[in-house]
């Protein structure tokens, strides 16, 4: 989790459903006790900057040290990627993580941020205004379903973009919503006529088949759909 969510609360929930946390901490005030001393981040760098160690898979310095935090017993791990970036801090409940299994795991935090961000700019994720739950299920469910389907595609063909394949996607969302409007307008005209002309029509659904088959309404919806996509 990011530093937001990180604090001595989800702490203690991990320690009660018996699952290790993994959370960014901020270069700020916090107190950690190390070798029986209260230190916070930066004085904590200060004392261990020449136990840095590299980490040739991920290019990147790290120090890794076990602590105390609130209370709990965890491992702190300062990692930095280049000579002149920052120092960030991320604790672990975990102590008989590595670094480089840590940064694995944490990773897949970076994976989720992105998955919401396509899927809500692209799949429309979260757009769905029905007010029942099962249809606000579908709606996600379908949405994880395309966003799977399309990475699949992106890797097993690298020739076109992950943001190509999306906007392809959103095309497709926003054609099928058109038909949908366009289907729409057409069973609100068929009923109003049906009303109006009083016509005993027994099987709607034959009628509408054999309706929406016909050359003439065929080319009327032509006609409608460039002035709906205009709207």
């Amino acid at each position: 989790m990011v530093s937001w969510f990180t604090c001595q609360k989800m702490l203690a929930c991990a320690k009660d459903v018996k699952a290790h946390l993994i959370g960014m901490m901020k270069m700020g005030n916090a107190k950690y006790t190390y070798e029986g001393l209260e230190l916070n981040s930066g004085e904590l760098l200060q004392r261990l900057c020449k136990k840095s160690k590299r980490c040739r898979k991920l290019k990147s310095n790290y120090i890794q040290i076990e602590d105390i935090y609130k209370g709990f017993p965890v491992q702190l791990f300062f990692s930095r990627f280049g000579k002149r970036a920052k120092w960030h801090l991320i604790l672990t409940t975990d102590l008989k993580l590595d670094y480089l299994a840590m940064m694995k795991h944490y990773q897949v935090r970076w994976t989720i941020e992105v998955y919401f961000k396509e899927s809500k700019q692209y799949l429309n994720l979260g757009k769905c205004q029905s007010e029942d739950l099962d249809a606000q299920a579908a709606d996600a469910t379908i949405a994880m379903i395309q966003y799977i389907l399309l990475t699949l595609n992106k890797r097993f063909g690298d020739y076109e973009t992950k943001g190509e394949l999306f906007r392809h996607a959103e095309e497709a969302i926003h054609e099928l919503t058109l038909q949908s409007r366009i289907w729409g307008l057409l069973l609100e005209l068929v009923q109003a006529i049906i009303e109006l002309l009083e016509l005993d029509i027994d099987d709607m659904d034959e009628f509408m088949n054999r309706l929406i088959n016909t050359e003439k309404i065929n080319t009327l919806l032509q006609k409608i759909e460039p002035n709906l996509n205009a709207a």
